[in-house]
């Protein structure tokens, strides 16, 4: 596996972790273990508060860490790109220039 295709799947990992996040705190907490029904039975029982709050304070390290996964491993596979694109049209323009 390529460098490139290992950044690509970390950026695609921080995506799901990012969804994964969302969907949880949409959730107030509570993972999606539930049927609809059981899940509007026990979103306000006392019951679950443990499990709401150890959700919540996942979906808040996610979102925390998983777009600045995301950031890095953009950067990572487009500054190369960039960089190559930079020294072609410097390139360019000295041959512009030097043909004068």
């Amino acid at each position: 596996m390529t460098f490139q295709m290992l950044l690509v799947f970390i950026s695609f990992f921080g995506f799901f972790a990012t969804f994964l996040a969302k969907f949880i705190k949409y959730n107030n907490g509570l993972f999606f273990t539930r049927t609809p029904q059981r899940y509007k039975d026990d979103r306000y029982r006392p019951e679950f508060e443990r499990e709401r709050n150890v959700g919540n304070l996942m979906a808040d390290k996610l979102l925390r860490i998983a777009p600045v996964i995301i950031i890095i491993s953009f950067l990572l596979i487009f500054i190369p790109a960039l960089w190559l694109l930079g020294m072609s049209f410097l390139g360019f323009i000295l041959l512009k220039l030097l043909k004068k």
